[in-house]
């Protein structure tokens, strides 16, 4: 079993509680997931104070197997298609929770950057402008029940275990109301940037084979159309977005030559409008 404990500054237990409130239900209806398991009190979430400071804890299944490199696993074509599956029945069964009214409701990805990671865009109008484009543009995306719902929004390698036939999702602290698009984007943007290939040709030639048979498995759960599809590169330009606040956010004010080489390097990608992959 995992243990896990969230500061009250990053999420409240209402929050933590609708989190696992989703999580179980998929559980509960076959999805491939490390559940929850209630407390003592038949609890989800338990909440205890030390030193005045409110932390949430919860209790869940050891996912079965172990986390992948992606860089060793460039041609494994079933765990393409076992990655894409597991995303695919998360969202046929997503399309059938209803929450209690109760719940507190999870936020819409848009929103949150909007709200929280706008300020750490540097001052800079070219770069402010094409990230308010990128934003808009996603923000105007249809909202409706086959586009956009409940997802969990970081299903990279580091947030599950294959055990060579299946892949079993952890890690649901950034489920967000978004496109269902996004999560096909996520793990497309994270297995080229964490497969270390030096060339474009070379992460293009590797995320058209790994997006292929990812979505060969997705589409035995759930169907994706053309224009779904199409959204693909703004939701990956977008991530862009979304990663340069993170970074800054993170660094401080006197952040290392790498770090420096990093933000540049997504700054000259959103500006020249450019992917980190084309598919």
């Amino acid at each position: 079993m995992i243990l896990r404990i969230v500061h009250n500054k990053h999420r409240t237990a209402a929050q933590v509680y609708s989190e696992l409130h989703w999580l179980e239900f998929l559980r509960h209806h076959g999805a491939t997931v490390a559940g929850p398991f209630p407390s003592l009190n038949d609890n989800l979430v338990e909440t205890i104070v030390v030193e005045d400071t409110p932390l949430h804890v919860s209790v869940f299944a050891r996912a079965r197997g172990k986390l992948i490199d992606i860089r060793q696993e460039r041609n494994n074509k079933q765990l393409f298609q076992a990655w894409g599956l597991a995303i695919g029945r998360l969202h046929r069964l997503t399309a059938d929770y209803r929450p209690p009214a109760d719940i507190v409701r999870r936020e819409d990805d848009v929103n949150i950057f909007k709200s929280t990671l706008a300020q750490y865009i540097p001052a800079e109008p070219a770069l402010q402008e094409r990230v308010a484009a990128i934003v808009g543009a996603t923000e105007r995306l249809p909202k409706t029940k086959d586009w956009y719902g409940l997802i969990h929004s970081d299903v990279h390698q580091y947030n599950f275990f294959y055990d060579g036939e299946a892949v079993q999702i952890f890690d649901f602290d950034d489920a967000c109301y978004h496109q269902l698009a996004s999560d096909l984007a996520i793990p497309l943007y994270y297995a080229i940037w964490g497969n270390n290939l030096k060339s474009q040709a070379e992460k293009d030639a590797f995320g058209r084979l790994f997006f292929e048979h990812f979505l060969i498995g997705y589409q035995r759960e759930f169907h994706v159309s053309r224009e779904h599809l199409a959204t693909i590169p703004l939701l990956l330009q977008f991530r862009d977005c979304e990663l340069l606040a993170v970074l800054l956010s993170e660094f401080g004010a006197t952040p290392s030559e790498k770090e420096i080489a990093l933000v540049e390097s997504f700054k000259k990608r959103l500006l020249e409008n450019q992917l980190i992959v084309n598919i």
